[in-house]
């Protein structure tokens, strides 16, 4: 009976110390949303279809071709263009990558030789910021952010397209972007 009751209180801490992990990680954040513009962004990119929980190696292999030809990015961005409540996990569509500075703007050449490019234009944006924490938070972050977004454009009449993701190293941020087609009168 004494060891049941040890048992019993290991599981108990086990499952505490999990939860706060999970709540240091994000789980319980309430991400500010606020509107303003982002971008421009230089976008280093490889377009990935599947799960998006997957996407880490496309980012982690664009980072790594980049490094191999001097280039050190401190930004990633991944665009995501189907909702994952609403489509397939296998049908998925995302690109995925690096935000260029300005500075290796001159490497272009080099680099669309092994990657996608694109300039995503400066844009009237929803945006909802969490810090990093740890890994977790690329995972729990979505699931605060985006209802937050769509609260806030419903509360607002607005109509957003492109969602996309600014991950922040130096910053220790994630910022989870709409952009804002125009107001609505619904």
């Amino acid at each position: 009976m004494k060891n049941l009751k040890y048992l019993a209180l290991a599981v108990a801490g086990l499952g505490l110390g999990l939860f706060l992990i999970l709540v240091w990680a994000g789980l319980l954040a309430n991400p500010g949303v606020s509107q303003k513009a982002m971008g421009p962004y230089n976008l280093v990119y490889e377009p990935f279809t599947g799960d998006y929980k997957k996407t880490g190696k496309v980012f982690e292999a664009v980072n790594s071709d980049l490094k191999k030809i001097g280039v050190e990015t401190r930004i990633g961005l991944g665009i995501y263009y189907d909702d994952p409540h609403a489509v397939p996990a296998d049908q998925l569509r995302s690109e995925d990558g690096a935000v260029l500075e300005d500075k290796d703007l001159a490497k272009l050449p080099e680099i669309t030789k092994i990657h996608k490019y694109k300039v995503l234009p400066q844009k009237d944006s929803i945006v909802a910021e969490l810090p990093i924490k740890n890994f977790l938070t690329y995972m729990i972050g979505p699931m605060r952010a985006y209802p937050a977004l769509a609260k806030y454009a419903r509360e607002h009449n607005l109509k957003t397209e492109l969602a996309y993701e600014v991950y922040d190293m130096p910053g220790k941020k994630i910022y989870y972007v709409m952009n804002v087609v125009r107001y609505t009168n619904d």
